[in-house]
């Protein structure tokens, strides 16, 4: 009986086996790399905003604003600003603006020292003039009290500002939550000659917040908010108009602000309340700032809903930001549908002083 070739066949067909599943095997590899790849594409970092990049961006801003002759759409509206402020709060701005560095030269400040020189003066010479006993008349106090308005709030200075950020933010789609780079940037531009300003935080390239101001006499109040936030190479911009402007208190015994910020075209309205629920001295890089704390409430209805909390410090004299802490939860539409958003950060000012 010849010998039957049991093992060969075995060999063989293992052989044949193997060769068949090789390529499983390997295209298996392939598209776990494939995945790997994309899920490494969707989960990438933020890119972070470097304080040079935002520092160039300003300058041409100042530039560009320059040679447009920046003022004539920017001047301020009749209901841009608070209509009623604390005028115990004003009486101490002026130490304030002694004591700080993040306010923005304020060339009133000087007159007003200039005037009480002058009134010093006249009294000397009064004095020295005994043929008389009829006192030197003094300035009528009602332009002193303007003035004293007129200097007591100030916009904040031009420049980029840098902070500490911890947090971040997510979009319940595969591989839509980040956290933002550990420093940020906000730059505060003067819009025209009269109170606008804006202050555009940058948290990353893919997440940006501009928040646009008025600072006059009568205190500060909020315009509006503009927002970019990108997931997945897929950008959403909001841009709330707040009409009246949202007044800023600056005391606890202040009444609560509360106004709505609508925009029409993406059919959202944000109804903001904010009250001053504190106020005293913070310090930023060594540097002692009168401070106010507020607390934002906001309730989003139409094709975003749901809330956000916001607690901010601001410079009692000239608003700056001083630190923040944001938490915000809407279900949201986007490109990729109706989406749950979420984000909680927080933002301390590393230095008063800005670049610029």
């Amino acid at each position: 009986m010849p010998n039957v070739p049991v093992l060969p066949p075995i060999v063989e067909g293992n052989r044949a086996a193997a060769a068949v599943l090789r390529p499983r095997v390997l295209g298996g590899s392939a598209v776990l790399i494939v995945v790997l790849a994309l899920v490494a594409l969707v989960t990438a970092p933020p890119t972070p905003v470097t304080e040079d990049a935002a520092l160039a961006a300003f300058r041409e801003q100042l530039a560009a604003d320059a040679e447009a002759g920046d003022g004539a759409t920017s001047a301020p509206s009749d209901t841009a600003a608070p209509t009623e402020q604390p005028t115990a709060a004003a009486s101490e701005q002026p130490s304030e603006a002694a004591s700080t560095d993040d306010a923005a030269p304020d060339a009133s400040s000087g007159e007003a020292d200039s005037d009480s020189d002058s009134d010093a003066g006249a009294d000397t010479v009064a004095d020295a003039g005994t043929t008389t006993s009829k006192p030197s008349p003094k300035p009528s106090p009602s332009p002193t009290t303007k003035a004293e308005a007129a200097t007591s709030y100030a916009r904040p200075a031009q420049g980029v500002y840098r902070f500490r950020v911890e947090g971040g933010e997510s979009l319940d789609v595969p591989g839509g939550s980040r956290t933002y780079p550990s420093e940020a940037t906000a730059t505060v531009l003067h819009r025209g000659a009269g109170c606008g300003w804006t202050s555009r935080t940058k948290l990353a390239e893919e997440h940006e917040d501009e928040f646009e101001f008025c600072t006059d006499s009568n205190g500060h109040a909020m315009r509006g908010v503009e927002s970019y936030v990108e997931f997945l190479g897929q950008g959403e911009r909001q841009n709330f108009t707040c009409s009246p402007a949202l007044a800023l208190p600056e005391a606890k015994t202040d009444p609560a602000s509360s106004v709505s910020c609508n925009d029409v075209k993406a059919g959202i309205e944000a109804r903001i309340t904010v009250r001053a629920t504190g106020h005293g001295t913070r310090t930023v890089g060594g540097v002692a700032v009168d401070g106010v704390r507020l607390l934002y409430d906001v309730r989003f209805t139409g094709n975003s809903e749901g809330t956000s909390t916001i607690e901010t410090w601001v410079t009692r004299s000239s608003g700056a930001l001083l630190s923040l802490d944001r938490k915000t939860d809407t279900m949201v539409q986007s490109s990729a549908g109706r989406r749950h958003y979420q984000e909680q950060v927080t933002m301390e000012l590393l230095s008063v002083t800005p670049r610029s």
